[in-house]
């Protein structure tokens, strides 16, 4: 009897010994996991209730990608923030909840609800004043106490079926078109991968040849290093068929060289007008510009108008 009591005491000892073992094993692994979550949990509820501002500093890393799709290129910081202040400027009463969270080394999945009262235009649709609800899923990537990296995200589609809206070609393509202008006032120029198609031509004149997406690229660059503060206020916008024309109002403080003309630290107002061609959902032609004599004129040069 005695060594059935001895052999049952010692199956306990061993098993609460392997149960403390194992649970301090887990309860580290559970401890980084759990300020992950509170990471992904914050980062969530500033965006729910608009501290977007904060995001840079306080939760995302310097070289943040936001993941949309497996084909666009994924959004650096600004091209997010962009994102997100898009949503707040289109939906009021924005409410982002987590319903549920679960960690998985340095993943964080969430089960997210969105509610919003759409007083603002959104995907090419004017104010509706309807609310809208949506649950869906993203996943986050934290590395040092800083997320690194995004997927998933709502189904818009469901969103705008809410709204009672039904997007046309028209609309759509105004909505690309305003995304890629968008895209440039922010710095964004990554973004521009998904936007442009394979064959885009830019046309800078009546006698040269087009440039490239890759070239247009490169052209957009050189622009916002003359003027790091480039912004692009889209004033008035039109479509008809596979175009959509832009009157937009251009700033920016001469800080770089540019055509020719050192820095003047000078801030310049300029015109722009120009047209894109769409087609399945890509620009492929772009034409007109910025009003360069303007420009030239403010910055101090000495510019002669021609015969």
């Amino acid at each position: 009897m005695q060594t059935v009591i001895f052999a049952v005491l010692a199956v306990v000892i061993v098993a609460a010994g392997v149960y403390y073992f194992m649970s301090t094993q887990i309860g580290a692994a559970t401890s980084t996991e759990q300020a992950n979550m509170a990471i992904a949990r914050g980062m969530w509820e500033a965006v729910s209730r608009g501290d977007i501002s904060s995001l840079p500093d306080k939760v995302w890393a310097p070289n943040f990608k936001r993941y949309l799709s497996p084909t666009a290129a994924p959004l650096d910081v600004a091209g997010q923030i962009q994102r997100l202040n898009g949503f707040h400027a289109a939906f009021s009463n924005f409410n982002l909840s987590v319903v549920d969270l679960v960690a998985h080394g340095d993943r964080v999945t969430g089960l997210l609800m969105f509610t919003g009262k759409q007083t603002g235009a959104f995907m090419g649709i004017p104010p509706t004043g309807k609310t809208g609800k949506i649950r869906f899923i993203e996943e986050v990537r934290i590395v040092d106490g800083k997320v690194v990296e995004q997927w998933g995200g709502p189904d818009w589609s469901d969103m705008v079926q809410q709204l009672g809206a039904v997007i046309s070609a028209t609309d759509a393509n105004k909505a690309l078109a305003h995304s890629m202008w968008d895209a440039v006032s922010a710095g964004n120029l990554n973004a521009l991968d998904s936007i442009y198609s394979s064959d885009y031509k830019r046309y800078l004149s009546a006698t040269a040849a087009p440039l490239t997406a890759a070239q247009q690229k490169t052209r957009l660059t050189g622009l916002r290093t003359a003027f790091p503060d480039l912004n692009l206020k889209i004033e008035d916008m039109s479509a008809e068929g596979d175009r959509v024309s832009v009157r937009m109002t251009v700033t920016g403080t001469h800080l770089g060289a540019f055509m020719g003309i050192a820095p003047t630290g000078k801030k310049v107002t300029i015109a722009a007008y120009e047209t894109v061609r769409i087609a399945n959902g890509k620009v492929v032609e772009h034409w007109g510009g910025p009003d360069t004599y303007d420009l030239l004129t403010q910055l101090g040069a000495k510019v002669s108008a021609g015969p």
